[in-house]
């Protein structure tokens, strides 16, 4: 439109005009949530300040790097935050909504354009992974990374996850590490001791994640494993006691069975995982390209350690990759000044 010639004057102005309007109508309807936030004069002090931050990491924040700010937000600022589509998970701060496919495409292109990045791979591509249902895919290293986060998916070693499906996932190790063996109610399955936790069907399922993918996610979240015999873990089952229907299946089953029982059986093994131990190095990925992670190991050094307790702690952790610090909104007001 702005290179045909047959188009000027006031028609080209009006038509230019209404273009803008038309742009800022898109971007203000689809992140609103965003636009919301800045504008909640409700919000004051350690809210205001991680209002200000969601908005300018676009609606998703690592929790640990906001752990401090949260210890001491009080809960009515909490509810106000909440009311404007702030959810505060197990990993993460952020705005579930702005993980549909509609805003997470805007997003991506908002950031391809303020980063000269539109002919980058994966922009269409990894946006579309929402729209298609996945909820954690194989990571293509093809692809821009940064869309992986900005479409609201965290890269854990080869895999990257949905982060609403993280917090699904935290929902469910939380009561086998929180269940008491000295409480009246029923044991969650995957709970040990109140402690550690083993992993089970139903969060292999909803990562649609095979136990490799598992080890990798875990680990990329911060949990340590260590390996037990599953005798020790799991509930045993009730054997089925089939009794033989005459004297010559007796003796069948006689024979079978100590054949059996002349072969060795390997004890099976399982990991077991517990939080901490500093495997939280690096978060890949995130919607925050300027914040670099600020956890500590949970491990102290102390005199009766072992020295392979702290093997992790002495590996230099790699430095984050400094985005640029325009705000993909800048990309925005830009277009709207070259439209002017």
């Amino acid at each position: 439109m702005l290179a045909d010639e047959q188009l000027t004057g006031i028609s080209l102005d009006k038509s230019v005009a209404r273009l803008g309007r038309w742009v800022s109508n898109h971007v203000n309807t689809l992140l609103k949530p965003l636009s919301d936030l800045e504008a909640n004069q409700e919000l004051n002090g350690i809210a205001r300040g991680i209002a200000f931050r969601l908005v300018e990491s676009l609606g998703i924040l690592s929790r640990k790097d906001v752990a401090d700010d949260l210890k001491n937000l009080d809960q009515d600022m909490r509810s106000i935050m909440r009311h404007n589509g702030v959810r505060f998970g197990a990993y993460h701060v952020f705005v579930p909504i702005l993980l549909k496919p509609a805003p997470s495409q805007l997003i991506c292109l908002l950031w391809a354009i303020a980063n000269d990045k539109l002919e980058a791979t994966g922009l269409t591509e990894i946006p579309g992974l929402s729209a298609a249902g996945r909820t954690s895919a194989p990571v293509d290293e093809a692809y821009e990374k940064q869309f992986y986060g900005l479409s609201g998916f965290k890269i854990l070693g080869a895999k990257a996850v949905r982060i609403d499906i993280l917090e699904r996932l935290a929902d469910l190790i939380r009561p086998t590490t929180s269940w008491k063996s000295d409480s009246a109610s029923e044991k969650p399955e995957g709970a040990i001791d109140g402690r550690a936790f083993y992993v089970t069907p139903a969060m292999l399922s909803i990562l649609g994640a095979t136990h490799e993918d598992m080890i990798t996610i875990l680990k990329g979240l911060g949990y340590k494993e260590e390996k037990r015999l599953e005798a020790d873990i799991k509930p045993s089952e009730p054997a089925s006691e089939a009794k033989p229907e005459s004297a010559e299946l007796a003796d069948e089953a006689k024979t079978e069975g100590n054949a059996l029982a002349e072969e060795p059986v390997e004890p099976k093994s399982i990991l077991i995982w517990r939080y901490g131990g500093g495997a939280n190095k690096k978060f890949s990925g995130n919607r925050q390209p300027n914040k670099k992670f600020a956890g500590k190991p949970h491990n102290k050094d102390g005199k009766n350690n072992k020295p392979t307790q702290n093997r992790n702690n002495n590996k230099p952790k790699k430095p984050e990759k400094q985005a640029d610090p325009d705000s993909p909104f800048a990309a925005l007001a830009a277009l709207k000044g070259n439209l002017k």
